[in-house]
């Protein structure tokens, strides 16, 4: 006799292979949950088994999931600007290759506020950030998270605050020099036609 397989908070667990990490399980209702998944970069493209058990029953779906590999897959197609520097304020917007579920929190680590999101488009999203002055320099890898994707593909890079050089050096500029010399000879000629007493 076959049993109902119910699904309590805390006995359900779900396998979709080695590659793919559950990393959250919200039951809703007795039949019916949603998950946080995380699928590795290198995962296998492909149609997966699901592996269901609540309690003392279990449930085995086949190809009841798939991981899309190549361009199938979900991305970031375009972030701009790919870099930042220290202290500066800035829009940061990404589009990705399909709409996004929901208006995405974006992360880019620690020394970086993200004061606001916006959607601008159904697959575009703006982001205004604020890199703090003393952020750690580097590529900064952006966490774009709608809710039901999380787009890694894609990073910034923090540059320090410091202006580049602008080619100057420690001798005078051109023409420095005869103007010198120039005020000096006047003053001379000044000297010398002045009466004596």
């Amino acid at each position: 006799m076959g049993e109902n397989l119910l699904l309590v908070q805390d006995e359900v667990s779900l396998s979709l292979g080695d590659d793919i990490v559950v990393r959250e399980i919200s039951v809703s209702t007795v039949d019916e949950l949603s998950l946080l998944l995380e699928i590795a970069d290198d995962a296998t493209a492909g149609k997966r088994e699901l592996l269901l058990t609540s309690g003392s029953v279990s449930l085995s779906v086949p190809d009841a999931f798939e991981v899309l590999g190549g361009d199938g897959g979900p991305r970031l197609l375009t972030l701009s600007p790919e870099s930042v520097r220290q202290g500066e304020r800035a829009t940061l917007c990404v589009t990705a290759s399909a709409p996004f579920d929901d208006t995405p929190s974006v992360s880019l680590g620690e020394g970086v506020v993200i004061e606001s999101t916006a959607l601008t488009a159904a697959d575009t999203a703006c982001a205004e950030i604020v890199v703090e002055p003393q952020a750690a320099l580097g590529d900064r890898v952006a966490r774009i998270d709608d809710g039901r994707r999380l787009y890694t593909n894609l990073s910034v890079q923090i540059r320090d605050n410091l202006s580049p050089p602008t080619g100057s050096c420690a001798t005078s500029p051109a023409g420095g020099a005869g103007v010198a010399f120039a005020l000096v000879l006047s003053a001379l000629r000044r000297r010398r036609r002045s009466p004596t007493p």
